[in-house]
């Protein structure tokens, strides 16, 4: 499973505003239960300034969306104004690929408790 989502903030800095820094973010969204791997990064250039970037690998048996959620929070502490493009990807959800021509389940059969 792959979630998408973006955000950003157009609210005022509020006086002695300190952004933590991407890499004490970038390890407790790390931390968070259900993540396998991170592979996130900051961007600020033409056409994608002020943005944080990535993936995060979630564990099949974790909420996709509640990790995905929660690292939102997290990068909502660093860098003024910034937007976030993430996905959070559970490969294992939908492999093998079949490579056979039919459609797949819908939705998929769940994974059974390990």
């Amino acid at each position: 499973m792959a979630l998408a989502a973006c955000g950003g903030s157009d609210e005022p800095k509020g006086p002695g505003y300190t952004p933590i820094p991407d890499k004490q973010l970038f390890a407790q969204i790390a931390a968070i239960p259900g993540v396998t791997t991170v592979s996130l990064s900051y961007r600020d250039e033409f056409g994608n300034s002020n943005d944080y970037v990535g993936e995060i690998r979630v564990d099949p048996a974790a909420d996709a969306a509640v990790v995905l959620d929660h690292a939102f929070a997290i990068l909502r502490q660093g860098r003024w104004r910034a937007s976030m493009s993430l996905f959070a990807v559970q490969n294992e959800r939908y492999d093998p690929q079949p490579g056979n021509g039919l459609p797949p389940e819908s939705p998929p059969t769940p994974i059974p408790d390990q």
